[in-house]
């Protein structure tokens, strides 16, 4: 059975050519492990990136798209699996439904969204898959900082069992994936 990162990550590129790249990077990653990519299913942005280098090398991708978002996020056809659903939260349940881990890359307010969910998630023992923060020239300091100032407030609000680590790099997150460190 094919094991299945979910990458979040903006729907943009963002003006920082380090994003782009980090994007390229942990698609290239997640192929060449033969691990399956699971994401928003857009063509453009990060999403777009992240999914065209893991089809480059091979890898499995799954996108998961909104009917509303089809025609502004220009879905990716290339993708091995795709998956139209009604709404956001619906998108949501199937990306964890078919992931053992989430790796964020940066990306805006929606890319949020769905990490906070996924911390959640954790910290209330729904799931206890992994969650790795791409670290990108320091594009998760401020989340990071703020999640630890949550924890030292009221230790139980990521619970006693989260599992998050931040990482410097995309090939890191998948190789601390793949060692086991935080693994389901």
């Amino acid at each position: 059975m094919l094991t299945r990162v979910c990458v979040f990550c903006g729907s943009s590129v963002g003006t920082n050519p380090e994003y782009a790249d980090a994007a390229r990077r942990l698609g290239s990653a997640i192929a060449m492990a033969g691990l399956g990519l699971v994401y928003g299913g857009g063509g453009s942005g990060l999403m777009g990136v992240v999914a065209r280098a893991a089809i480059a090398r091979g890898g499995h991708v799954t996108g998961v798209m909104p009917t509303a978002l089809v025609n502004t996020e220009h879905l990716l056809r290339e993708v091995s699996e795709y998956h139209e659903v009604k709404g956001f939260h619906e998108r949501k349940m199937l990306m964890s439904g078919l992931s053992s881990a989430f790796m964020a890359l940066p990306g805006g307010p929606g890319t949020l969204e769905e990490l906070i969910e996924q911390l959640a998630c954790v910290g209330r023992d729904i799931h206890h898959k992994p969650i790795y923060l791409i670290n990108t020239q320091g594009y998760w300091n401020c989340l990071s900082d703020l999640l630890g100032t949550m924890h030292e407030a009221s230790p139980s609000s990521l619970g006693s069992s989260a599992r998050y680590v931040v990482v410097e790099t995309s090939e890191e997150a998948v190789d601390v994936f793949l060692a086991g460190r935080f693994r389901v």
